[in-house]
């Protein structure tokens, strides 16, 4: 759910914005993505960037069922994003593998 491209990880965002504008900021690119994959369901930049996304709510998220979820989906996205491009890369520029280290 967040763009392919550029999206929901863009460094100094939050810095910009306060944490409830970039949470909604962050939901929206998420859906954008999520419409890109309903369509295209190899598209390895939208399934990394909704898992980007996703991870990103998760460290934001008080609510720890609702933190559960998020990193539950990311990982699940990401490993797609994997399994169609090993080289896939989050719109931070930084390879997909990666982010589920995090």
């Amino acid at each position: 759910k967040a763009r392919a491209g550029r999206g929901c990880c863009a460094s100094g965002a939050m810095a910009q914005m306060g944490q409830d504008e970039f949470v909604e900021m962050v939901i929206s690119q998420n859906q954008q993505c999520e419409m890109v994959v309903a369509a295209r369901p190899r598209n390895d930049a939208a399934l990394s960037a909704w898992g980007a996304g996703l991870l990103q709510l998760a460290l934001m998220c008080d609510d720890v069922p609702k933190k559960k979820e998020y990193l539950r989906d990311s990982r699940e996205k990401l490993n797609k994003a994997i399994k169609v491009n090993a080289d896939a890369v989050t719109p931070d520029g930084e390879r997909t593998i990666f982010q589920l280290v995090n």
